[in-house]
């Protein structure tokens, strides 16, 4: 599956989410056959070639999306004004 975020429809098919504002944080890793219609997921690989599936949280504050990042013990969030990752 390509990278991006998802939103699961009530189809059961994923659809992909073109946001131009706010940061993403992953809540948690989920498995892609308990995504639910309406939750959505973000879709990454890391280094080592890993496929990650998070259930994902759009925020449009950059402090409230890193204190939710911090409690959720994420790695990173994904700013999409910038289109970049900011590590934490």
């Amino acid at each position: 599956m390509k990278n991006g975020t998802y939103l699961m429809g009530t189809n059961g098919k994923l659809k992909p989410l073109n946001v131009k504002t706010g940061y993403w944080v992953a809540e948690r890793e989920i498995n892609l056959s308990d995504v639910e219609a309406g939750q959505i997921v973000g879709v990454w690989t890391d280094e080592s070639g890993k496929e990650w599936i998070d259930e994902s949280h759009l925020v449009a504050d950059l402090s409230d999306a890193l204190t939710l990042a911090d409690a959720w013990e994420q790695i990173a969030i994904y700013d999409n004004n910038n289109s970049v990752t900011i590590p934490l």
